[in-house]
């Protein structure tokens, strides 16, 4: 024990309650972030209990928010300041802030004016620094290698690269697919790591979003989710169907012979059926919620991580929420029984008149021609399908254009 002089010894008997009070956080350790956490936790968690119902106190490390009605919030406010100053850990004038409908709260801008129209914005200028930041290394790596550019950074540089990108998807929720290449890397170990091409598109897309977004978007806390019910089968095709729009269609022949060879399985099939689906439908469905209804799990699994360590499944995944960001959807996905999922299971085996004596809850209308251009990928996870890349990705663009003004159209 050191009471700030002197040491000295205890005996501790089993069975006793026995408490420890650290006057000096050991900052600088690596316990440091876990020992602070553990005290602003406290000072939450002792705010809640005084204010009860009435507010929300939240706190991700060194960082407080209240949320509730006005007066509420203003006297959480005030026994927050209370404990803070009590305790000794001060408070930084920069964020003294008041009850407000809007406000910032971890490098985010919060605008609750209209509740039923919640913004969050990243702030402009921490847009033009993750932007200047990502064109830095992009360069470099163009310098390196032209034709195919990649590059070797230290790990504590890759850290900050990871760091923005992962704070900007907080609002771009759509890019997490876009840096799941770079976490991968950062895993892998080493003092020195090299960025491959394939992250260099990834930063990219990035500068991209970041460069051509206002930065804004809007929580839809009521929105309407639309539910599209998807089903692939090895032995025949796939299906969709949402509010009575309905498509089918078989394998090519190529892909077939890979099924048939084990290099694809039927999660990779349920996975670019999504893909179908959000591009046939996606400007009817442009900022909403697309809820989609799968009998496959690993497909459920990877929408809800959105990431794959398999190629194939990845390729899909970052071209599903390119489109997902352009329209900007949100995407979620359940499991749903293939037994209670017959819509789209009898489409995906063309069992067309099977599907037509099934009770119907909307007009059915046959969809002439649906976008499927994404079963490229299922053969060539980085050729012509991959509008992600750096070659393809202004003819992607042309692609999302092209489908909102010709409705139901290939390309």
């Amino acid at each position: 024990f050191f009471d700030g002089s002197s040491h000295s010894t205890r005996s501790v008997k089993k069975g006793d309650a026995f408490f420890i009070f650290d006057r000096s956080l050991p900052f600088g350790l690596k316990t440091s972030v876990s020992s602070f956490c553990a005290v602003s936790s406290l000072v939450r968690d002792f705010v809640q209990e005084k204010l009860g119902v009435a507010a929300t106190c939240m706190a991700y490390i060194d960082d407080f928010v209240i949320l509730g009605p006005k007066d509420a919030v203003a006297r959480g406010i005030t026994l927050l300041r209370e404990v803070l100053q009590t305790i000794g850990l001060p408070e930084n004038p920069l964020k003294m802030n008041t009850p407000s409908s809007s406000g910032t709260y971890l490098g985010i801008d919060y605008d609750f004016s209209d509740p039923w129209a919640v913004s969050l914005t990243l702030p402009p200028e921490k847009k033009a620094r993750y932007i200047k930041h990502l064109e830095y290394y992009i360069s470099k790596a163009e310098k390196n290698c032209p034709s195919a550019p990649s590059l070797a950074i230290p790990r504590t540089e890759l850290q900050s690269l990871v760091g923005k990108v992962c704070h900007a998807a907080y609002v771009f929720q759509s890019g997490r697919p876009f840096y799941a290449r770079l976490l991968y890397t950062l895993r892998s170990g080493g003092k020195r790591l090299s960025l491959s091409s394939g992250a260099i598109d990834d930063l990219r897309w990035w500068v991209s979003v970041l460069t051509n977004h206002s930065g804004t978007v809007i929580l839809h806390h009521h929105q309407i989710i639309n539910k599209i019910y998807t089903d692939a089968s090895t032995s025949t095709g796939f299906g969709a169907i949402f509010n009575g729009n309905y498509f089918h269609g078989t394998w090519s022949s190529e892909v077939s012979a890979l099924v048939s060879d084990f290099h694809i399985t039927i999660n990779e099939l349920e996975l670019v059926t999504l893909n179908f689906a959000l591009e046939t439908w996606g400007s009817d469905l442009a900022g909403s919620t697309v809820h989609f209804r799968c009998d496959n799990l690993a497909c459920v699994y990877n929408i809800a991580s959105m990431s794959s360590k398999i190629p194939i499944r990845a390729a899909l995944l970052r071209r599903l929420y390119a489109t997902a960001a352009h329209y900007g959807i949100t995407l979620q996905s359940s499991y749903i029984n293939t037994h209670d999922n017959l819509h789209a299971d009898t489409l995906s085996r063309g069992k067309m008149q099977e599907f037509f004596d099934l009770p119907q809850r909307h007009s059915l209308v046959a969809v002439s021609s649906p976008v499927l251009s994404a079963m490229g990928l299922l053969t060539n996870p980085h050729g012509p399908s991959d509008f992600t890349n750096t070659i393809y990705r202004s003819r992607f663009c042309e692609f999302l254009k092209f489908g909102e003004e010709n409705m139901f159209s290939n390309f």
